[in-house]
Order: C-alpha cells, then structure tokens, then sequence
C-alpha cells in the first residue's frame, strides 16, 4: 500500500512541478525519519519474568500487613 501511494504521489509532483526532484527530496526526508525512528528503538533488557504463586503470595501479604 506504501509503494502505490509514493508511486502515485511521485507521478502527481511529476505532473504538477515537471520534474521529480520534491518526490526524491520528500522520499530522502521520510527516509531520515525512518532512520531516525529505527535507533530511537530501545533494545537490550529483557521483561523480568513473573514471580512464582507462592512468592506473589507472600509479597501481597507484606503489602496488606
């Protein structure tokens, strides 16, 4: 779907400018934002895993004291 709109898109700033240079420069743009989305990615630490029945038990027990 992203491919048929920038195709179309491209062909419309064709038709509209003569010229495809505002589709290569917006196609770069959204490539810098892509880019900049794609470090912006947090990675590294795993989800701790869920405590066992009987510890979750016994930490609700010392939070209702």
């Amino acid at each position: 779907m992203g491919s048929a709109i920038a195709a179309y898109s491209a062909g419309v700033v064709r038709d509209v400018t003569g010229t495809y240079d505002a589709a290569w420069y917006g196609a770069a743009l959204l490539c810098l934002v892509a880019a900049g989305l794609s470090v912006a990615i947090r990675t590294g630490r795993a989800p701790e895993p869920a405590p066992a029945p009987e510890e979750a038990a016994a930490e609700d027990a010392v939070l209702r004291g």
